[in-house]
């Protein structure tokens, strides 16, 4: 009895770390100079976000965001410091990636 209590325990602490490794998210960051105004960058983050095929489900005085699936991006400008920089967080460090790269081709 002992053995079949220590054996479930140890498949039950198993598949626990197995739906924490499933659940990591990976951060991909890329920046860009940009030399317009604030309110122009903010509009070419919304149009690039949806162009990318990410819907858009928040906007901050800075920032406009967008999700797809297990994914959400983020296009901050700073138009102040001349910079515009690009964050998407997802389970997937190669789709963070291609995600980033899709947003930045549409906004440029």
């Amino acid at each position: 009895m002992h053995r079949f209590v220590a054996g479930a325990l140890c498949v039950a602490v198993t598949a626990s770390y197995a739906v924490a490794a499933q659940t990591k998210t990976f951060i991909t960051t890329e920046w860009r100079d940009f030399n317009a105004s604030q309110t122009e960058c903010l509009d070419r983050a919304d149009r690039a976000i949806r162009d990318a095929n990410f819907s858009v489900p928040g906007t901050t005085k800075d920032a406009r965001h967008g999700t797809r699936g297990d994914y959400t991006i983020q296009v901050r400008c700073a138009a102040g410091k001349n910079i515009v920089i690009f964050i998407t967080a997802g389970p997937n460090p190669d789709l963070t990636r291609k995600y980033t790269t899709s947003v930045i081709d549409q906004f440029e």
